[in-house]
């Protein structure tokens, strides 16, 4: 089974959702991400706060080494699409024509806008990693 993670960039939820899931080591589950706008990146292959995340839970190992970006082929090679939020889902369904019906909407924390300094945008990103182990755990338990 091969399943999909999408967020915008590609560089912060869904690749944390990518290597938790990867962590799990299941049998014929393929992971993969990518982001909507993640070819107009401007942070690098993954976010410090990415990056932070999965270094302090064991996690780099499993995630992907670079973005990438959402393909409406990437999309119909999937068995489940999980996009990260509606906004993610909305684009996909408009712009690439994306018309699956194996997939969720997880509506999962962005890094909101204005935070300040490191302490506040360490703390959102764990609320965020939160809710991805939740959800993850959640979409395990529908196999």
């Amino acid at each position: 089974m091969r399943i999909h993670f999408i967020c915008t960039g590609n560089t912060y939820r869904s690749r944390m959702a990518e290597a938790y899931l990867n962590s799990k080591r299941l049998p014929a589950i393929i992971v993969s991400s990518s982001g909507t706008y993640a070819s107009e990146n401007l942070n690098g292959p993954i976010s410090w706060v990415a990056a932070w995340v999965l270094k302090k839970n064991s996690l780099i190992g499993f995630m992907s080494s670079h973005w990438t970006l959402t393909t409406l082929d990437i999309l119909n090679k999937a068995d489940k699409v999980v996009f990260i939020n509606d906004d993610n889902y909305e684009f996909c369904k408009n712009e690439l024509n994306y018309d699956g019906v194996s997939y969720e909407v997880w509506n999962v924390l962005d890094i909101p806008v204005g935070l300040n300094g490191d302490v506040e945008i360490m703390k959102k990103a764990l609320e965020t990693y939160e809710q991805i182990q939740e959800k993850v755990g959640e979409l395990i338990a529908s196999f």
